[in-house]
């Protein structure tokens, strides 16, 4: 009777003391899910050190929400990016032809290593500076520096150890992996594994495909994002230009024409049309795609320069020189190398 009454007194006194540690664990998890979603809203707003503050008490208070490690590894990266300005530094090299699919013509490889050099050459090394990595090969890609608790990837990995099925974030840190082009499809493999349906990583594993000339591998992968998702216009663009290298020019034809039926404003696809119509010879229909991209957008410009290297194939050297200076007017100031060297 009195082990009865003793047991009656102690096991009700357990339960007590078992419900308040739950309550108070779910009270921290709680605290914790506010900083998270305060953290997320200052993300959208590109406040990504008010971010990093949110989540970094988010963790603090639960230190197994991997999804804050995530998150604040996501808000490192805005932080470092808004920083280095790269975007303009980006569009130089697009100005000067460096990267064919943002939309240079290939008519201006024609003139553009004789005539750019001291030009190409710094953009590699402005590009390679604002990355905070050391200067870019010959293959286009670079070794990247080590990496300690403040950077980016410790975050993800962090997330990773505690949730080895997190997807998001094996996909985030190989974003960080571009130094390691191996690693880096590890965690796009792996990201793809756990959730076959990740867009953004069939993308991105096709754009290294790509890098690494294998054109129809990084096809397919293009190909599998556009069935998910048949308006990606990111995919429908480079699956056009991995087209463009094995020379399927009207599948890229046609990728670009998708483009323009999504959004007819588009003016970057009328630009990249015309590209694949100059590597046809057929200049004619360049021209009327370089304009319908200008009509689009009156200072686009580098589709005034495609437009006057597809008049000069065409002999219209008056036409091309009258384009190019317009260029040159809206603040292009590299492309006077090219008039001194082509209308003079």
């Amino acid at each position: 009777m009195k082990l009865c009454l003793i047991l009656a007194i102690i096991i009700p006194t357990f339960f007590i003391i078992g419900c308040d540690e739950k309550n108070e664990l779910d009270t921290i998890k709680g605290d914790a899910e506010v900083h998270f979603k305060n953290g997320l809203e200052k993300c959208d707003s590109e406040d990504f050190v008010g971010a990093i503050r949110e989540f970094s008490k988010a963790i603090e208070i639960n230190p197994s929400f991997a999804k804050a490690y995530n998150a604040r590894g996501v808000a490192k990266r805005g932080r470092e990016w808004k920083s280095t300005g790269i975007d303009h530094i980006k569009s130089m090299g697009t100005i000067i032809g460096i990267e064919d699919y943002e939309g240079i013509s290939l008519l201006v490889t024609k003139y553009r290593d004789r005539i750019l050099i001291k030009e190409i050459e710094e953009w590699k090394h402005r590009l390679a500076m604002a990355h905070g990595r050391e200067p870019i090969f010959s293959d286009g890609h670079s070794q990247r520096n080590s990496v300690d608790s403040t950077a980016p990837i410790f975050d993800f990995q962090r997330a990773i150890e505690l949730d080895s099925n997190y997807a998001e974030a094996y996909y985030n840190r190989s974003e960080e992996r571009s130094g390691n082009i191996n690693k880096k499809l590890m965690d796009l493999n792996r990201t793809i594994e756990i959730d076959t349906n990740f867009i953004k990583a069939y993308i991105e594993r096709g754009k290294i495909k790509k890098d690494f000339g294998d054109y129809r591998g990084a096809i397919k992968d293009f190909t599998r994002a556009i069935k998910l998702d048949s308006g990606n216009i990111t995919a429908i663009y480079f699956r056009a230009g991995a087209r463009v290298k094995i020379k399927d020019y009207l599948g890229a034809m046609y990728d670009y024409s998708r483009v323009i039926e999504i959004d007819s404003t588009d003016a970057v696809a009328y630009n990249l049309r015309g590209n694949v119509k100059d590597r046809i010879g057929n200049f004619r229909g360049a021209i009327s795609d370089y304009t319908s991209a200008i009509d689009i957008d009156r200072k686009y410009v580098v589709a005034l320069i495609n437009r006057g290297f597809s008049k000069y194939e065409l002999h219209e050297r008056d036409g091309a020189c009258q384009d190019w200076s317009r260029a040159g007017e809206l603040g292009n100031s590299v492309i006077y190398k090219f008039i001194k060297a082509l209308c003079n």
